[in-house]
């Protein structure tokens, strides 16, 4: 064959492998109306109220969190530069963490694996934020883009001249991105797995200096808010109650044979791919598709909590980087004559990818075609601010999230939802809402009587937490009154 024809086709591939990218990352453009047309999310009230709290005077831990500290300073700093977060800005911001999660992805890849094995690899991620809820605002994307950065130092610290250095990095970043949620803390006993089964050099001092990296951030942190009387509390919340207390449910096992049914579809088939003879010995020597794996496949123990679609992204963002890695070593040595199996597995992946959508939402393609006005909200937001002082305080329970975000109003009690971290405050302070029903500056309720929308479906079966709502209830009924002219959906009561 003609030295120039050889030449050029690497050309080609290269050409074809920037396109896609671009595309990929062109993609950030439906992708932002795709979050725009899905509203601010039940998680992403949460933090977006926690934050603006921080801003406007608050404390972090005046309000119970259900997440690591991260995300909250996140919307602090932002709305400090000037972002409201209304849902354009707000798919903004969203759109701009899915760009950097397709353009990370590709530039960690790409010197351990190649460029193909990026390409794909950042293919593969953007496709999982479309199905695992990061169309809404989410500390996963964090967690994986931090977790990533541990990922790259892993590698380099299993490469002949890897330092010490390299794994302090590898525990430093993973730490970081526990601040975000404690998910990311399987990422850390992947690296440690990594360095055990495949460092060549002195393990105990790389031990040390990847142990070291992880403490060095976390006990920082915990100083601080030690030192702001708030240790406890930053304990409790990002890691004992994450790691141990957190009921395990299994409310959406459903989402792993509907929604994430392509995903899983592949993993298992790229995973078995990998164990046939012809593959085995060449794929899992390869650093970034064994640790890769590793990192992905133990953070699938946080299922075993729940099933929620977001609580897999951290686990198939690193999937697809060893499916993608492994992949393009089985393209690399295909024949010409056998490039038909690519189209053959494209045409399938595209098909799964297809059934994911018809099997749980095909309504959501609408929101790629539509948009929304939101008309709703501002009549809610014009209704409570009519009838809530800025000095007064509202306690609002069926959809208290939404009222307390669009009214800019805060309760006089530290729980802003009823979810299953507010069940377990509540189990750790009985008469708590007795006492904030009673307080003067309540004279707004919300609350539906025999409907009360709680979080946490299970909140009732505690004795604790029932009889606390039991009390708010009959406090309610006594000492207001229920107003007629509530919006539609809604039911709220003004003191007598």
């Amino acid at each position: 064959m003609h030295p120039d024809v050889c030449r050029r086709r690497p050309r080609a591939a290269d050409h074809q492998h920037r396109v896609i990218l671009a595309l990929a990352l062109l993609s950030t453009l439906p992708f932002a109306l795709f979050a725009y047309n899905s509203g601010f999310g039940y998680d992403a009230l949460e933090y977006l109220i926690i934050g603006r709290s921080l801003h406007d005077g608050y404390s972090l831990y005046d309000i119970v969190p259900s997440k690591s500290p991260g995300i909250y300073l996140f919307v602090d700093a932002l709305i400090g530069l000037g972002i409201d977060f209304g849902h354009v800005q707000l798919a903004a911001t969203i759109s701009t963490i899915y760009a950097a999660t397709i353009l990370c992805t590709f530039l960690a890849v790409k010197p351990h694996a190649g460029t193909r094995a990026a390409v794909l690899a950042s293919v593969l991620t953007g496709m999982c934020a479309w199905f695992m809820e990061i169309n809404f605002l989410q500390p996963t994307g964090f967690v994986y883009l931090f977790g990533l950065g541990g990922y790259v130092q892993c590698l380099r610290a299993l490469e002949p001249g890897g330092r010490a250095r390299n794994w302090f990095w590898c525990g430093f970043w993973i730490a970081i991105a526990i601040q975000f949620k404690s998910v990311a803390a399987f990422y850390g006993v992947g690296a440690l797995g990594a360095l055990l089964l495949w460092s060549e050099r002195n393990r105990l001092p790389s031990m040390v200096a990847l142990a070291s990296g992880a403490l060095v951030p976390t006990i920082a942190i915990a100083l601080y808010f030690a030192a702001t009387g708030r240790g406890a509390d930053y304990l409790q919340w990002t890691f004992f109650f994450p790691l141990f207390e957190y009921p395990a449910n299994t409310a959406f096992l459903a989402k792993l044979y509907t929604k994430l049914l392509f995903f899983f579809v592949l993993f298992v088939a790229s995973t078995l791919g990998s164990l046939l003879p012809a593959a085995r010995r060449e794929l899992w020597r390869s650093n970034p598709i064994r640790v890769a794996w590793l990192f992905g496949a133990l953070s699938l123990f946080a299922l075993l909590k729940t099933q929620a679609s977001h609580y897999f992204y951290p686990a198939a963002t690193f999937l697809s980087i060893a499916t993608a890695s492994g992949l393009s070593l089985v393209l690399k040595r295909s024949s010409e004559g056998r490039r038909w199996q690519l189209f053959v597995s494209g045409a399938v992946g595209v098909s799964l990818f297809a059934a994911s959508t018809a099997l749980y939402r095909p309504d959501a393609v609408a929101r790629l075609v539509q948009l929304r006005d939101f008309g709703e909200e501002v009549a809610l937001r014009d209704y409570v601010v009519r009838h809530v002082a800025p000095s007064e305080r509202l306690i609002a329970l069926q959809a208290s999230t939404t009222v307390y975000w669009l009214a800019h109003r805060y309760p006089n009690l530290p729980l802003i939802g009823m979810d299953v971290q507010s069940t377990r405050y509540l189990e750790l302070h009985p008469g708590l809402l007795a006492e904030a029903i009673r307080d003067a500056r309540v004279d707004c309720v919300e609350l539906t009587p025999g409907n009360l929308g709680l979080q946490d479906v299970r909140m009732l079966d505690s004795p604790a937490a029932r009889a606390q709502i039991e009390t708010l209830q009959r406090e309610v009924e006594r000492d207001f009154v229920k107003r007629a002219d509530s919006p539609a959906g809604f039911t709220f009561w003004c003191r007598r």
